[in-house]
């Protein structure tokens, strides 16, 4: 297929994709949208929309920019008001999005209701709501319908119809063929996640693993990229898209249309084993694909789905709200239930572990394969001045940051506020924080709140070997997550990358961090923990550092912890898990 036709099937998928959005709710289209914008764009939009007559349009203006507070006064005035129409729903649709706690259900339209009592996890009245408002919203209902479907611990996926069971021979050395199941991936998404799959598909290829990995159904298409072809080659790893002319109309669908697709890939490349990452979704399309191949697979569990949905619903009340409610029990009955379906888990911790054994699922099963670090990381060290100037930042200060997705429970706020509390005391603190996310609006105004703006460099999003030299450009790595309980148990995947590249690493004393530390670090690892979510103890620990600095032989022994962490390694060990779930 040439690469206009490409283009042209792949913006007709999007454009469809919208229409169906903007026929059910083009009020909630519209504040989703602006969160998908470029951010030179968004700035023009939001500059637009707060200048608006109408109360709705500034209320997302706001919350474009990231002014949490404005958004939520502004549409707050407009649901005082017994009105209706598009600038009401509008006000409710960003009260939504804000966490307003003054939005009750009554005060919404049928759909916001519904989506606002899905939100906070209650999904049975979710659907009482969408299904008495009638026709208008049938598409809605439908779709919300078939997610909770795909949630029952009934719910199978049929295996492929034109796909009989067929075990196909690895190669003549026992090398594993392995076909890998995703939900993005790069170059179009670049996240802890993605990064992990890539750099450990890269090193199964290398030690030459033939591998093929197949992207969810649409994308990049549904998520507005409309470029890229349907086989793409990332640094000798190739991934395939699936890109119909159509989509199901709802997920159980779209899952059971992926499965039929995949099946004839899979078939074509004669897979010996299948690999999926979290979630269940990805989960459900390998058991069925699995069924109808006759082949084994393994669930690689990279997160806590529950733990990470509720971790995004607000403040603690709306936190612990969700982790009461009928979706975060069904989540986790559903990955709960697609672990003990699978041949092998693999999870990334010692503490995951543990969690997952407490769900039932046997320690025999799981085996743990850590985030690990490429051999890139490991030259030589050049001084963070220099590496400053290079990067085009002053080479002055005491630089701490991270390279990370900009998400609310990294808790980059905490280190924006001990950062600027140091400066306080005299401290030439600045700030670097390379990636992007939700909270890059709300963390930019935090800056000029305290005052921090000139000292403060956001980057946006950065490609690998930027990421590597801007680790070389901060004085302390920070990982300051929040005490939410999806960080309590999950492992990220940058500070390995720091302790590679000798960088003094501070992290919050959660207990993955604190398995990280302790390995990294032995006797000293209190050093480098700090309580979660306090200011002080991390304005303390980073005056500390700037006027102190770590012992040469504390920053030599989190090298040496990283050099058993490489992506070779666990290439090595998950090959070892292949040939266990190969066998007769």
């Amino acid at each position: 297929m040439s690469d206009i036709r490409i283009l042209l099937r792949n913006i007709k998928l999007m454009a469809r994709t919208v229409f169906q959005h903007a026929q059910d709710d083009p009020a909630h289209l519209l504040v989703q949208g602006t969160r998908r914008l470029p951010r030179r764009i968004t700035r023009g939009v939001e500059f637009a929309l707060r200048k608006a007559p109408v109360l709705g349009l500034r209320a997302l203006g706001a919350y474009c920019g990231g002014d949490t507070q404005r958004a939520r006064d502004l549409s707050e005035i407009v649901l005082a008001d017994s009105g209706r129409g598009f600038p009401h729903r509008l006000a409710a649709e960003v009260a939504l999005e804000v966490g307003s706690v003054a939005v009750s259900p009554t005060s919404v339209p049928p759909a916001t209701r519904a989506r606002l009592l899905w939100k906070q996890g209650h999904m049975n009245e979710s659907l009482k709501t969408i299904d008495a408002a009638g026709r208008s919203h049938r598409n809605t209902a439908r779709r919300l319908h078939s997610e909770v479907a795909t949630m029952d611990t009934s719910f199978l996926l049929e295996p492929p119809r034109e796909s009989p069971a067929t075990r196909y021979p690895s190669a003549g050395d026992g090398t594993p063929r392995t076909f890998h199941i995703l939900t993005g991936s790069v170059p179009h998404t670049r996240s802890g996640y993605t990064m992990r799959t890539q750099r450990l598909l890269k090193a199964l290829t290398e030690s030459s693993v033939p591998v093929r990995a197949v992207t969810r159904l649409g994308y990049p298409a549904t998520v507005g990229i409309p470029f890229g072809s349907d086989k793409q080659e990332v640094e000798g790893v190739a991934y395939q898209r699936i890109l119909p002319a159509c989509l199901a109309p709802d997920m159980a669908g779209r899952l059971q249309q992926q499965v039929e697709i995949m099946a004839h890939t899979a078939t074509e490349f004669r897979a010996t084993v299948l690999h999926c990452t979290t979630n269940y979704t990805n989960a459900l399309m390998a058991d069925a694909l699995a069924r109808g191949l006759g082949l084994p697979w393994v669930y690689e569990v990279r997160g806590i789905l529950e733990e990470t949905w509720a971790a995004g619903r607000g403040d603690a009340q709306a936190q612990e709200e969700a982790r009461n409610s009928d979706r975060f029990l069904a989540l986790r009955d559903q990955e709960t239930r697609m672990m003990s379906r699978a041949n092998h888990v693999i999870t990334l911790s010692e503490v995951m572990k543990d969690q997952l054994v407490n769900r039932g699922i046997t320690p025999q099963k799981i085996t743990v394969v850590p985030n690990g670090v490429s051999e890139e990381y490991f030259r030589p060290r050049v001084p963070a001045s220099d590496a400053r100037r290079v990067q085009g930042l002053p080479a002055e200060g005491f630089w701490v940051g991270s390279v990370s997705s900009l998400v609310d429970y990294e808790g980059f706020d905490t280190l924006l506020r001990a950062a600027a509390a140091a400066r306080r005391e005299g401290e030439d603190v600045r700030v670097l924080l390379a990636g992007e996310g939700a909270a890059r609006p709300a963390l930019q105004r935090l800056a000029i709140e305290l005052n921090m703006s000139s000292s403060v460099e956001f980057t946006g999003q950065v490609d690998a070997e930027t990421a590597r030299d801007l680790h070389e450009c901060l004085d302390l790595f920070c990982v300051p997550r929040t005490d939410a309980e999806v960080c309590r148990a999950v492992t990220p995947l940058k500070p390995i990358e720091a302790l590679a590249a000798r960088t003094p690493t501070l992290m919050s004393d959660l207990p993955p961090l604190r398995e990280l530390a302790e390995g990294a670090y032995g006797g000293s690892a209190d050093r480098a923990l700090v309580p979660a979510d306090s200011v002080s103890p991390w304005t303390a620990a980073i005056v500390g550092a700037s006027r102190t600095p770590w012992p040469e032989a504390l920053l030599d022994a989190g090298r040496e912890f990283a050099r058993t962490r490489t992506w070779a390694g666990n290439a090595a060990t998950i090959q070892d898990i292949y040939h266990e779930v190969m066998r007769p």
